[in-house]
């Protein structure tokens, strides 16, 4: 009997179908869509209730807000 360490294949023995990956990558970019169309209404709401001084309160309209790996299975 051999004391050797046996291998592991590092791949995955399931794979995804294309079908399936395309399905969530597209559930991810509507997840991603909707999250950027709040994130736009709240911003146009804070500005609608804004002072007349601008300066006082900026937004970064350029931050695209993401769901957390762990929330996306």
């Amino acid at each position: 009997m051999t004391k050797q360490l046996l291998l592991i294949d590092s791949r995955p023995a399931w794979r995804l179908d294309q079908a399936t990956r395309d399905q969530g990558l597209e559930g991810v970019a509507n997840a991603r869509a909707v999250l950027r169309a709040i994130d736009a209404r709240r911003a146009a709401e804070i500005a609608q209730d804004a002072p007349e001084d601008s300066s006082v309160i900026t937004i970064d309209a350029g931050e695209q807000a993401t769901l957390p790996l762990a929330d996306a299975a």
